[in-house]
């Protein structure tokens, strides 16, 4: 920017401006480029089911198809409802414009009852 201010402000019109031109399409093409690259995306998920229930192996074996991948964080018994709630950290890379999340929900909404699911960003909220 300080290059293109330069060549303005010392009377180098027509190199300023192909320069800004310049400048504008590489930031576009840049963009562009930032979209596209796979990053990996952590998420909470929450599901609910019996107690008796193998939510501990059979959580991470469903999304690993998607290339998803799910630890384990805990369980918590709920005395009223005989149900336990499973607490799992979910990590996948994709790029930004591409909504997985909605693919996975369905796939692990088929046998579990879905609780809450958090898509955490890279500040921690």
């Amino acid at each position: 920017m300080t290059v293109i201010g330069l060549c303005l402000g010392g009377g180098q019109l027509a190199l300023g401006v192909i320069t800004t031109i310049l400048a504008v399409i590489t930031l576009w093409v840049l963009r562009w480029v930032d979209r596209i690259i796979p990053r990996e995306h952590p998420a909470r998920l929450i599901v609910t089911s019996d107690p008796s229930w193998n939510a501990l192996e059979d959580i991470p074996r469903l999304p690993h198809a998607m290339k998803c991948h799910a630890r384990f964080q805990e369980q918590r018994l709920n005395d009223v409802s005989q149900k336990a709630d499973y607490t799992f950290e979910l990590f996948w890379r994709q790029p930004e414009d591409r909504p997985t999340s909605r693919d996975l929900l369905a796939l692990i909404g088929k046998q579990f009852t879905i609780k809450s699911f958090e898509l955490i960003t890279d500040n921690g909220r």
